[in-house]
């Protein structure tokens, strides 16, 4: 466990609830505990073991071969960052925006809670979460104002704090607990236990833990997972740091410090003597900082004294390896070779370059596609929360609405020229609406100042217009028909003035 050092861990094994004051703790309620705590505890170690991976803590995995201890693999320290290349150029190409909700619906709450709680950094969190360790969990709850929660609270989890039980029957969460706070040990001092009608609050104080009952009626627990690649059999997904990307990291651990041992040999090479007394051998005249010769005493017949160095072993054989496992690698996870450092002398063309990314933009399609009924949910659970409807009721409301993602194969500024071109084309009205101007501008900063400076512009413009079309009324000279009037009739005499407001030419009279 020394490679988790840098990593903050809870102490799984003890302070579980059995008993608490307040509310107290039903039968039930209890069951439920007992089976989530074994769930998390049980799952813990491979789910520290992976975040390790991720955040390459962990330790080299000496072969004792070619080094007998590990002095060498502790000086050298080797690491390898491919198990976060992994997690992170998959996280980064589902990005949620918000979500897509027809013009009759009018959902005020959703709007408030995702500005609030900052649902789109709060998504990549627990998107990062899940695709380490299979799964991770999204809770909503109503706030407290006096605590400056906002109107609904919306938490993530990673599967280091939270457990889940999967109901078959109907698809979802059967029941779920949060660890939400922890001690300076490592005790649990925190947890949540959701539940389909209510949502327990366990709090450990004094040495006694004690319960806040707060009933609701969604018939369903208010906890929603995020998941990558889900199975019947795994309903919860696996990680993206499996076994195998973990086998050929630590392969590539070991090549590093080969690597490593192979360019200090190369940079000194070892010296021999021959035909030399050892005795007449003078430390400080033979000291080098690798110090490291085979001396040979003549042989008895005067021969010479003769000097010769080991030829230093090549370092291809060692970059050769590391491709091979670069390659290794970008199979299992559909990473482009050149993520891994592996580069080649000629470029590679457009068409290459987009083959090389397609798995990892398929991986993400997938991702989102999995997980866009699990955001919808939490959606529905938002609004009903906020509403004080329950979860059926949140469905109808947000009928027909959809979780919006950006684009996963992330085109550069000359093929969304080129997209936007050709779809202006085919359907000309799409240019005047704002999903348009957003393939064009996708960064929302960029996207509101445009449409900002485009308002001003066009306001500017029809004030000129206006200005023009009051100077030209000026110098126009109305007729009367049959009514009274001071001025005199020119009607007969004068032509009436033509106005030109900036298209075709007509007349006032």
């Amino acid at each position: 466990m020394q490679f988790y050092q840098d990593i903050p861990l809870t102490r799984v094994g003890s302070n579980m609830p059995m008993r608490a004051e307040g509310d107290g703790l039903t039968d039930s309620e209890l069951a439920m505990i007992k089976k989530l705590w074994a769930t998390w505890s049980g799952k813990y170690n491979g789910n520290a073991l992976r975040l390790a991976y991720y955040h390459g803590h962990n330790r080299c995995k000496n072969l004792q071969l070619a080094f007998k201890n590990d002095n060498v693999a502790d000086a050298i320290a080797p690491m390898v960052g491919w198990p976060a290349k992994a997690v992170d150029m998959l996280a980064e190409r589902s990005q949620l925006d918000y979500f897509a909700i027809p013009d009759i619906t009018d959902v005020p709450e959703l709007r408030d809670a995702y500005d609030a709680n900052d649902m789109a950094q709060l998504y990549r969190q627990a998107i990062t979460s899940a695709l380490i360790q299979s799964c991770s969990a999204m809770t909503v709850t109503l706030g407290d104002p006096n605590m400056g929660d906002p109107a609904v609270v919306v938490n993530a989890y990673s599967a280091l704090n939270c457990a889940m039980r999967w109901d078959r029957r109907h698809k979802r969460i059967a029941y779920g607990m949060t660890v939400t706070d922890t001690d300076d040990m490592g005790n649990v001092t925190g947890v949540n236990l959701y539940a389909p009608d209510e949502t327990l609050v366990l709090t450990y104080r004094g040495n006694r833990w004690a319960s806040q009952r707060m009933p609701h009626t969604m018939g369903r627990p208010l906890m929603e997972p995020l998941v990558y690649r889900p199975s019947l059999d795994r309903p919860f997904g696996k990680s993206r740091i499996s076994r195998a990307v973990r086998s050929i990291t630590d392969n590539a651990i070991r090549e590093v410090l080969r690597t490593e041992v192979s360019a200090e040999i190369f940079t000194v090479p070892q010296r021999y003597f021959m035909n030399i007394d050892p005795s007449l051998l003078d430390s400080k005249n033979f000291k080098t900082y690798w110090n490291s010769y085979f001396i040979v005493t003549g042989d008895g017949e005067g021969n010479a004294p003769a000097a010769g160095q080991f030829t230093p072993p090549g370092m291809n054989d060692h970059i050769t390896y590391m491709r091979s496992l670069a390659a290794q690698f970008s199979g299992e996870t559909g990473l482009p070779i050149s993520s891994l450092g592996v580069v080649t002398d000629n470029p590679s063309s457009a068409e290459a370059i987009y083959a090389a990314k397609e798995d990892l933009v398929h991986e993400a399609d997938y991702l989102n596609a999995c997980n866009g009924p699990h955001m919808m949910n939490v959606a529905r659970l938002i609004v009903a929360t906020g509403r004080g409807i329950d979860f059926a009721e949140a469905t109808q409301v947000l009928r027909g609405s959809f979780p919006n993602f950006r684009r996963t194969d992330i085109p550069s500024r000359a093929e969304i020229a080129d997209m936007a071109l050709k779809e202006a084309q085919a359907v000309p009205g799409i240019v005047n609406t704002r999903t348009f101007l957003k393939q064009l501008f996708p960064d929302d900063a960029e996207l509101t100042m445009l449409i900002s400076e485009m308002r001003r512009n066009n306001a500017a413009t029809i004030a000129a217009v206006a200005d023009q079309i009051a100077a030209q009324m000026q110098n126009v000279t109305f007729p009367t028909f049959g009514g009274a009037s001071n001025e005199p009739d020119q009607s007969a005499t004068e032509p009436v003035r033509e106005l030109d407001i900036g298209t075709e030419q007509g007349s006032a009279g």
